[in-house]
């Protein structure tokens, strides 16, 4: 797919992605490129790239899908999909949802911020950055930005073979979280730097929060290296265990079944 002409798209309806092996080239867009409006874009299916899209849902159609309305849904039956380069602000749920057994999904390139707060969400005031989880695994985020979220930066539940790779999160308001929810977890997390929104930086709210029960015997574990906050090296084992993050065992090597292909930049 590419275009003739830029603009914004005032959808009626959710684009919903049901057939495979498409690729939809938004950056060919002259101009200032193509806005998707209003409603969410969906996918259901495999073998799809999208690059250069602006997804802007907002509230102005407070009747319709107001606690599901994300900026990307990536549905049951998702994998090998690719957002590239890409910006996704303004849902009113999460910016981005990754659920339901998806697989084998990178995030690379994009802006995922500014998840509206005082909107219309109806279990009030909300702003969402990331949501990965119920049985999705194999997931690449690197090289994104994601500014201005008030929480979920992001909120990873569960599973293994996730990378958490060369991320900036900024101006947060609750940090992201690492859940085992009842199943073992495994993350790469490297490379990621944690900017506040100010100088000011208030320690009792630290930007990433580890839940490992450590009444349990998941072996869930975390590889973290070369993540930087406020100046310092992040994610040590005293930092998670301050974090409650007890039961975490930090590895010395990746935890991925298969070796990253991300070129590795310096925080």
């Amino acid at each position: 797919v590419v275009f003739r002409t830029g603009g914004i798209i005032e959808l009626q309806s959710e684009i919903q992605i049901t057939n495979p092996y498409i690729t939809i080239a938004a950056q060919t867009a002259p101009g200032d490129g193509i806005v998707l409006k209003n409603y969410s874009l969906s996918t259901f299916t495999h073998d799809i790239i999208i690059r250069g899209l602006r997804i802007r849902p907002g509230d102005g159609n407070i009747h319709n899908g107001a606690d599901t309305r994300d900026c990307i849904t990536i549905q049951t039956g998702s994998h090998h999909i690719i957002f590239d380069h890409c910006s996704m602000s303004w849902g009113i749920d999460e910016n981005v949802n990754l659920w339901d057994s998806a697989h084998h999904i990178t995030l690379q390139w994009n802006i995922i911020s500014e998840g509206l707060f005082h909107s219309i969400h109806p279990k009030g005031p909300h702003s969402m950055a990331l949501l990965i989880g119920n049985e999705s695994t194999k997931t690449s985020t690197h090289h994104n930005l994601l500014a201005h979220n008030k929480a979920r930066n992001p909120l990873l539940i569960g599973r293994t073979n996730h990378e958490f790779l060369n991320n900036v999160i900024y101006d947060w308001g609750y940090g992201g979280e690492f859940l085992e929810n009842g199943e073992q977890v495994k993350v790469d997390i490297a490379g990621n730097y944690w900017k506040p929104r100010t100088s000011v930086v208030d320690t009792a709210e630290m930007p990433l929060r580890v839940d490992f029960d450590s009444t349990t015997a998941f072996g869930s574990m975390l590889y973290c290296t070369n993540n930087m906050y406020v100046g310092i090296n992040f994610l040590n084992a005293t930092q998670l265990a301050n974090m409650h993050g007890n039961a975490a065992l930090i590895s010395s090597t990746s935890l991925l079944d298969s070796a990253s292909t991300v070129t590795f930049d310096t925080p």
